[in-house]
């Protein structure tokens, strides 16, 4: 007997069903996000099932799920993201732009799960400044105008 589908029935194979897709960039998101709140589950692999249930029910969804769980949302993880990752492009162009080349992923990282307070504490030991050094410049500069001339 052949698998071939009986044409006078007129019955045939099903079409396998396709598995749906995840763009990279927000695997890279979700990456990110377990690397701070479940870093765990990046390492057993069952990060695979995260990626397969978002396609199936997409990037909303699982933001949901997460905030009920960790507390906070995709999208505030990302903005949060965003935010240190810009401050850190600027520190770094002022104070060391070799490190923009190494890429700043596990400091990005290290940030967003250890918190900005404890990333300004390192930056300030080693460079003698922090991710608020423009702020800073700026306050002192116009502290120098808060004084009123006496005549």
């Amino acid at each position: 007997k052949t698998d071939k589908p009986d044409q006078s029935s007129g019955s045939e194979k099903k079409p396998q069903k396709k598995r749906l897709q995840i763009s990279d960039n927000i695997k890279n998101t979700i990456d990110m996000y377990y690397s701070v709140y479940d870093p765990y589950s990046l390492t057993g692999g069952s990060i695979k099932h995260v990626y397969r249930w978002t396609a199936e029910n997409g990037i909303e969804a699982l933001s949901k799920q997460v905030k009920v769980k960790y507390g906070e949302s995709l999208r505030s993880f990302v903005e949060r993201l965003n935010l240190l990752q810009d401050d850190l492009i600027r520190f770094y162009t002022k104070h060391d732009e070799n490190r923009l080349v190494q890429g700043l992923n596990q400091i990005v990282r290290w940030g967003l799960r250890n918190g900005r307070d404890a990333l300004n504490a390192g930056l300030r030991d080693k460079y003698g400044n922090d991710l608020d050094w423009e702020r800073q410049e700026d306050e002192s500069f116009s502290a120098m105008f808060d004084v009123t001339p006496e005549f």
